[in-house]
């Protein structure tokens, strides 16, 4: 839930980083600085809340082998689910403009 609710507000950054890369807007920095300040805060929240979530699966695990392969499962099943926000705000994005 965390992930959606951080990649979602993503869109309008990357707007203005490509809008920027096209030369349609002069770079300054103002908007550099805004676009990498917004960019780590998203950054941190996604990987703050990876962690918390894997904290608080090992508390409830006993099976240390089973926990593994679920772990790397979890951990394969986020980074797609990361990719695929990513693109669907990167189009949207591109459809935008």
């Amino acid at each position: 839930p965390v992930a959606a609710a951080v990649w979602q507000p993503s869109q309008p950054i990357m707007t203005v980083a490509i809008v920027m890369m096209l030369g349609w807007e002069v770079p300054n920095g103002r908007r550099i600085g805004g676009v990498i300040l917004s960019f780590v805060g998203c950054a941190a929240m996604v990987v703050l809340s990876t962690k918390d979530s894997k904290s608080k699966d090992n508390e409830e695990s006993e099976d240390a082998e089973a926990d593994a392969a679920s772990s790397s499962y979890r951990f394969l099943a986020n980074l797609v689910g990361h990719v695929l926000f990513f693109f669907n705000c990167l189009c949207t994005s591109l459809y935008i403009l």
